[in-house]
């Protein structure tokens, strides 16, 4: 698998690809990342602005966005791209809360990683819903492409380099150390165990936490709903999106949050 990493461009990799009346669609991976990043820090500003108080944190709310699907970036997914990946959500979880942890309070660590562990499923039970057992054994040297992707794109871009260094995170020269070091045998396991360890460490505050966890988490459903079908939209292939239901409520939704100053 690594032997072939050499073949891979991370600048290419894509966060998806279809086909739509005989053309081919694709959206680059870090330009998702970082309009979905910059799409919900934009709606917890407005919300804000809205509630007249700082209630969500815009810092949260982008590096939610930021790492959301980069499981994505993973060996297996980029070698194939148009199957998707049923369970990269998990993977976005790990690899974000390993870089977090001792960069921000475990408040703010848990806000971010159940944002991204439940970005699919927010109407559904997260525990539930992750707690299966999924069809993905971690597969460390397939990783790399995560780490590759992680350190020579996103960590270069100058819109993630700003927006990180104002919350005083780095990517960590020792990430894909971190991730060796821990066991995991079943993503999604090993993802339910990290969350319940975290309301662990939480005690009383959990509930007040777990309530703006969800709300980051149907800010980031919306964002990254919103972004992907701009995208296919922008490649002249509207008709596959007229009479989204979903999209149409989701942009009224964006709209009336976007105020002056949140943009």
């Amino acid at each position: 698998m690594i032997g072939s990493m050499v073949s891979f461009n991370p600048w290419k990799f894509l966060a998806y690809k279809d086909e739509c009346n005989g053309e081919q669609l694709e959206e680059l991976l870090k330009d998702h990342l970082v309009n979905v990043a910059l799409c919900t820090k934009t709606m917890a500003c407005g919300l804000n602005a809205r509630l007249g108080r700082p209630e969500l944190d815009e810092g949260v709310a982008f590096v939610a966005g930021l790492l959301h699907d980069i499981g994505k970036a993973a060996c297996r997914y980029q070698q194939n791209v148009m199957r998707g990946f049923r369970d990269h959500e998990l993977l976005s979880t790990i690899l974000a809360e390993l870089l977090l942890k001792g960069q921000m309070d475990k408040d703010r660590i848990f806000m971010i990683i159940y944002a991204i562990a439940s970005h699919h499923q927010a109407h559904r039970s997260l525990l539930e819903s992750i707690g299966r057992k999924v069809d993905y054994k971690v597969d460390y040297e397939g990783l790399k492409c995560m780490m590759l992707f992680l350190n020579n794109v996103l960590a270069r871009l100058d819109v993630v380099e700003r927006e990180l260094k104002q919350l005083n995170i780095t990517i960590l020269s020792d990430l894909e150390g971190r991730l060796k070091g821990v066991s995991i045998e079943d993503a999604g396991v090993y993802v339910r165990n990290l969350l319940i360890d975290y309301v662990d460490k939480l005690g009383d505050e959990y509930r007040e936490v777990i309530a703006k966890s969800r709300v980051y988490a149907g800010l980031l459903m919306a964002c990254d709903k919103k972004v992907s079908v701009e995208s296919r939209r922008s490649q002249l292939c509207g008709g596959r999106v007229e009479g989204d239901e979903y999209y149409d409520s989701v942009k009224r939704f964006y709209d009336f949050y976007t105020v002056p100053g949140c943009t």
